[in-house]
C-alpha cells in the first residue's frame, strides 16, 4: 500500500487549509516543521524499506502527507506575498501625494463614466526602481497594450469594508495582486515593450477583431461571442448579463470545462485520420494554445490542465478516474496561484464539477433508449447536481436562487452549445472567405437572438428566492453536510454509512451550539457612514434587530448586518440623541445638529459624528467617558484636536475612519 493512494483532492483540500491558514500562522516555525517531517519521512524510508507498506503505517504515512501538503500550501501562498514585497511600489508611494511614476499597459478593463481603465504594471516611482500591478482610473492619453508611459500622478487606496457584510474591494483586489488605484494627470509614451502576456492579449484582441468585423453579427453577438469563445466579457450588455445572473445561468459565460470539452470533442473529430498517439500530441498544443490566446485565465487554465491530465494518462494506457484528474487540476493549480483559491468563480467551477463527477453515476438507471430524451434527461441531471452543489455557495455570496433554473438550463443550454461550436468554426477558417463568415454571422446571429427572447421570456415567468442571507459558518456547514450526504449515497457501505452520519451529528450539534450562542449575544453598532448622510445604529437583542434611522438610506447597510446574524424580526425606529447600549453602559451623540452636554445624565460613551462648537475638555470632564467615538464624517482638524483632548485624558478613542464601524463587541 502507499500513500499516494489517497486522492490528489483529499491532499488538494491540505494544500487549501494551508492558504487559507497563512493570515494565523508563523512562517518560520511552519517551515522549520515542514523540514522536520521530510527529514523524518527520508530518514524512514532510508532506514526501512518496507515501513510504508505496513497497514497501520499506511495511514500514519497519509497523514504525515497531508500535513506536508498543509505546509506545502502555507509556503506558496507565503513564497508568492514574498515575491509580491520585493520592490514593491507601495513602500515607496504616499496616497494623495504626487508621484513621477514609469509605468507599462498590461490590459484594458470596462470603461467607467467615459474614461477607460488599465492594469498597468509599475516600473518606476520618482528614482526608485519599483514592481507591482496598479489600475489606472485616469489617464490624459489613450494607450495600447504593452506601450510604456512615465507620467506625473498619484495613487490612492482603494475602498475597504467598512461595516460588517459590505463587500470588502480592497480585499478583492488585493487578491488579484492588485494594490493601488493611480490617477496620471500628464503622461508621455516611451515606447511599447511586448511580453508573453501582452502576446497573449494580443491574440485574443485579434480574435476579437475578426469577430468585430464581421458585419452579419451584431454588437450584441459579437459581445456574447467574445464572452463565450474568449472570457472577454468587457463589452457585454449589463442588462443581458444581469439576466442570466437572475436564472442561475451566469457560469454559462465564463469559460469552463463545457467549453473546453466542446473544443476538445470539435478538434477530436476534425482529427479522425490521425493516429491516436499523435492525436494527443495535436490536441494538447490545440489546448493550450488556446489557453495562451484567451490570456491564460483561471478558469481556462485549471479546465485544461484537467483534460491535459485526462489526455496524458490515456497516453500512458492508464485508467484515471476523472475525479482524480479534477484533484490532479485542483493541486497544482493552486501551487501555481494560491490566490485564485479565493475567486468566486474557481470556487463555484470546481464544486459544480466535483458533484457532477460524483453524483451522476447514481443516475445511471433514469435514461431511456432515445437518444435525444437521454441527451435532455443528462442535461436535467447534470443542472440539477451542479445547482445543489453550488447552492450554499450562491446564497452567501448572491443572496438568491432561481426556482426556475432547472428549464431555463434546458432551454440555453443547447443553444448556447450551437453558438460555441458555431463560433469555433468563425474565428478558425471564417478568415478563408467572407461568404463562409457571413453565412456563419448570420446563423450565430439568429441562435443569439433567440437566446435573448427566451432569457427575456424567462425572465418573466422567473420565481427566484431573493435576499437569503446565511453566515459564512452557515455556509461551511452547508457545504459539509452536501459532501457528507453524497459520500454516503456514492458507496452506500453500512460503516461509511454510520461513520459519516456521525460525523455530520458532530457537524449539526456544533453548528446548532454556535448558532444558539449567536442568537443570545446583544450588540449594538453604530455605523460608519460617508459624507451627508444621516446616522444608522442598530440594536441587536433577543433575535431582534431595531434599527435607528431613515429607512430609505438604511437598506443596503442593514443588508450587510444580515449576512452575519439571524433574527426573527426587524423594527424601524426614528434617530434619538442618547441609547442605551446595555445595561451598564448609554451612549451620548453629538452632531452639529444637537450639541447639548445632557448633564442629567452620566454617558459612559460618547459619538462625535461631526466637527461642534462646544468645550471638548468640559465635556469629557463632565462625563468622563469610558470610551469616544470618531464619527468617520469628521474633519481632520477637529479628529486630531478631539484625539489630542482624549489622549491628554486617557480615555480611549475608536475612529471610524481607520477602523470602520464600531461595535459594543470592541468593549
Amino acid at each position: 500500500m502507499s500513500p499516494l493512494k489517497f486522492s490528489f483532492l483529499f491532499y488538494a483540500t491540505a494544500v487549501a487549509g494551508g492558504i487559507l491558514a497563512k493570515a494565523h500562522g508563523n512562517f518560520v516555525a511552519l517551515s522549520l516543521l515542514f523540514v522536520l517531517l521530510v527529514g523524518v519521512l527520508v530518514f524512514t524510508a532510508y532506514s526501512k524499506r518496507n515501513w510504508l507498506f505496513h497497514p497501520l503505517a499506511f495511514y500514519a504515512t497519509g497523514l504525515l502527507f497531508y500535513i506536508l501538503c498543509f505546509l506545502l500550501g502555507f509556503t506558496a501562498v507565503s513564497f508568492v506575498d514574498w515575491k509580491n514585497k520585493q520592490h514593491q511600489y507601495v513602500n515607496a508611494v504616499v496616497d494623495q501625494q504626487w508621484h513621477q511614476v514609469d509605468f507599462r499597459i498590461l490590459e484594458k478593463q470596462k470603461t467607467k463614466g467615459g474614461k477607460q481603465q488599465y492594469i498597468v504594471e509599475i516600473e518606476g516611482v520618482d528614482t526608485s526602481d519599483t514592481r507591482g500591478q496598479a489600475l489606472v482610473v485616469a489617464i490624459d492619453q489613450p494607450g495600447q497594450l504593452g506601450q510604456k508611459f512615465t507620467g506625473i500622478g498619484y495613487f490612492q487606496s482603494f475602498p475597504k469594508a467598512i461595516n460588517p457584510g459590505q463587500f470588502d474591494y480592497q480585499l478583492y483586489m488585493q487578491h488579484k495582486q492588485i494594490y493601488k488605484q493611480l490617477k496620471i494627470r500628464r503622461s508621455v509614451s516611451v515606447g511599447v515593450e511586448l511580453s508573453l502576456s501582452i502576446w497573449m492579449l494580443e491574440g485574443r484582441a485579434l480574435l476579437q477583431k475578426q469577430l468585430n468585423k464581421n458585419e452579419k453579427l451584431s454588437n450584441q453577438s459579437k459581445a456574447l461571442l467574445g464572452a463565450l469563445l474568449l472570457g472577454n466579457r468587457k463589452e457585454m450588455d449589463e442588462e443581458l448579463t444581469a439576466s442570466f445572473q437572475r436564472l442561475g445561468l451566469l457560469h454559462l459565460l465564463a469559460i469552463s470545462g463545457l467549453h473546453i470539452g466542446l473544443l476538445a470533442v470539435f478538434a477530436t473529430k476534425l482529427l479522425f485520420f490521425v493516429k491516436p498517439r499523435y492525436r494527443r500530441i495535436i490536441l494538447l498544443c490545440f489546448l493550450w494554445s488556446f489557453a495562451f490566446m484567451t490570456g491564460f485565465s483561471p478558469s481556462v487554465f485549471r479546465t485544461v490542465l484537467m483534460f491535459s491530465s485526462i489526455v496524458l494518462a490515456q497516453s500512458v494506457l492508464r485508467q484515471q478516474p476523472t475525479s482524480e484528474s479534477i484533484g490532479l487540476s485542483l493541486f497544482l493549480t493552486l501551487l501555481f496561484n494560491p490566490y485564485w483559491l479565493f475567486d468566486v468563480g474557481f470556487q463555484f467551477s470546481y464544486l459544480a464539477v466535483l458533484g457532477i463527477v460524483w453524483l451522476m453515476p447514481l443516475f445511471k438507471k433514469g435514461y431511456t433508449s432515445s437518444r435525444i430524451g437521454n441527451y435532455f434527461l443528462r442535461l436535467c441531471y447534470v443542472s440539477l447536481v451542479a445547482q445543489i452543489c453550488v447552492l450554499p455557495l450562491q446564497l452567501y455570496y448572491f443572496h438568491a436562487f432561481s426556482a426556475t433554473f432547472l428549464g431555463s438550463n434546458l432551454l440555453i443550454i443547447p443553444l448556447i452549445t450551437l453558438l460555441v461550436l458555431g463560433g469555433f468554426i468563425l474565428v478558425s477558417v471564417g478568415w478563408v472567405s467572407e461568404f463562409i463568415a457571413g453565412f456563419l454571422g448570420m446563423i450565430l446571429e439568429q441562435i443569439t437572438q433567440g437566446i435573448v427572447l427566451i432569457l427575456q421570456g424567462l425572465n418573466q415567468v422567473n420565481f427566484a428566492f431573493s435576499k437569503g442571507y446565511i453566515t459564512k459558518e452557515t455556509m461551511v456547514v452547508l457545504l459539509v453536510i452536501c459532501a457528507t450526504i453524497g459520500i454516503v449515497l456514492h458507496r452506500p457501505r453500512l460503516k461509511r454509512v454510520i461513520f459519516f452520519l456521525s460525523f455530520l451529528v458532530v457537524v449539526a450539534v456544533s453548528w446548532v451550539y454556535f448558532a444558539s450562542q449567536n442568537k443570545n449575544r446583544e450588540e449594538f453598532c453604530i455605523a460608519a457612514v460617508h459624507g451627508q448622510q444621516p446616522p444608522l445604529y442598530w440594536h441587536y437583542t433577543r433575535q431582534q434587530l431595531y434599527v435607528f434611522g431613515q429607512e430609505e438610506s438604511t437598506t443596503k447597510l442593514v443588508e450587510g448586518y444580515k449576512k452575519k446574524y439571524a433574527y426573527k424580526e426587524e423594527m424601524n425606529q426614528p434617530s434619538m440623541t442618547s441609547y442605551t447600549v446595555d445595561a451598564n453602559r448609554k451612549l451620548l451623540v453629538i452632531a452639529r445638529e444637537q450639541p447639548y452636554y445632557a448633564l442629567q445624565t452620566h454617558f459612559q460613551l460618547i459619538y462625535f459624528i461631526n466637527e461642534v462648537k462646544l468645550n471638548v475638555d468640559r465635556l469629557l470632564d463632565v462625563h468622563q467617558p469610558k470610551m469616544v467615538i470618531i464619527g468617520f464624517a469628521m474633519g481632520r482638524w477637529y479628529k486630531q484636536k478631539l484625539i489630542q483632548s482624549c489622549m491628554k485624558k486617557n480615555i480611549p478613542f475608536h475612529d471610524m475612519r481607520e477602523k470602520g464601524y464600531w461595535s459594543s463587541q470592541f468593549l
